[in-house]
């Protein structure tokens, strides 16, 4: 059964799941009303709803019936695609920004100098965020983990966001398809997002967090600042205690402090960027993004390049777990602002130079 069929038969209409839900909020009194409004006219006067959800399964968690609204959102988009009427033209930018994620200007996979058993994943975001960052986490996964490669290009989480299932399952199988053909042992994925769409969809790659790799062959000696972090866990992350964890032992390894925020681990909230939301629904991304800074007293870390950006574009002071490794300077990335989509570009470009020439 569809979870949009789930959600119509199963929905008990107890309210739960709005109580910190911004998009379930605004749209609804319940799920099953956003269902039968759906089956009705398919949301043809207002096509932003679908797209409007953050994918982000806490609902899930507060459901006693399990229902999740992010996966019925995704089934409503997919449908949306398949009739020809999404993604919306707002998703343009996106779009067209997964076409260069695919494409030879960001694309590259670089074996191991022996036989690759370990092949390391950074995606999009964190080449848009810090190509130095990259290059240094290569680096020190290529000393400590002899037989390392890396490869350059995207999990399909754009096309997957917007319902182009089919464009979604074409990228994955490629990717899936270049690695098993190098023989890896090891994917390691430095996104919590991709790692999830990786682990749900091409369980066969054997992908493994980067934060949990980390945490077992231990982190480089940095400039600690004996400083307090609150954390922000990506929504993402919301059901890997394994990452969460590991994320935490990494930032004690560097002699700082952890001060946990109240919804941490499988309770956080989405930086508000989840879904695509921004692009159909800047204000409603704001509500989401501006739960977390208002529970954070301290410098946020996190460990997810879009959630980093997201946070600091609405004003928060916020790191990223790998500037705490290899930036020699990372109480200053928290004063750094989001890069432009075009910054972003050039860096991805920049990054692939490197690697490729």
């Amino acid at each position: 059964m569809s979870e949009i069929d789930r959600v119509l038969n199963n929905c008990i209409e107890c309210g739960l799941c709005l109580a910190e839900c911004d998009f379930l909020q605004k749209y609804c009194t319940s799920p099953k009303e956003i269902v039968l409004n759906y089956k009705e006219h398919g949301y043809s006067d207002a096509l932003n709803i679908p797209y409007s959800c953050n994918i982000c399964s806490l609902c899930k968690l507060r459901c006693p019936e399990g229902l999740d609204i992010g996966k019925m959102a995704i089934e409503m988009r997919q449908e949306m695609v398949e009739k020809g009427i999404g993604p919306l033209k707002q998703h343009s930018t996106i779009t067209e920004a997964q076409k260069f994620y695919v494409s030879d200007e960001f694309k590259v996979t670089i074996p191991a100098s022996d036989k690759t058993v370990n092949l390391f994943f950074p995606g999009c975001s964190l080449s848009a965020y810090s190509p130095e960052l990259v290059k240094n986490t290569y680096e020190y996964l290529k000393k400590k983990l002899p037989g390392t490669g890396i490869m350059m290009g995207c999990c399909g989480g754009p096309a997957y966001l917007t319902g182009d299932k089919k464009y979604y399952t074409h990228i994955s199988d490629d990717l899936a398809f270049e690695v098993k053909n190098l023989g890896v042992k090891q994917f390691i994925v430095a996104c919590p997002f991709c790692y999830g769409l990786l682990k749900q969809h091409q369980p066969d790659l054997n992908p493994v967090s980067l934060y949990e790799v980390l945490n077992k062959i231990g982190v480089p000696v940095n400039n600690s600042q004996d400083k307090t972090f609150n954390i922000h866990d990506p929504c993402t992350a919301r059901y890997e205690p394994e990452i969460q964890s590991s994320v935490r032992n990494i930032i004690e390894m560097t002699g700082n402090n952890v001060l946990e925020i109240k919804h941490n681990k499988e309770e956080s909230h989405c930086c508000g960027m989840g879904g695509m939301v921004y692009v159909v629904d800047e204000e409603l991304g704001k509500l989401k993004t501006k739960r977390t800074l208002d529970e954070s007293d301290e410098t946020i870390i996190t460990y997810c390049a879009t959630c980093r950006e997201t946070l600091q574009g609405q004003g928060g002071h916020v790191v990223h777990l790998l500037d705490l490794l290899f930036n020699p300077y990372p109480l200053d990335a928290s004063k750094s602002p989001p890069k432009t989509a075009e910054d972003s570009k050039n860096n991805m470009k920049s990054l692939k130079n490197h690697f490729f020439c």
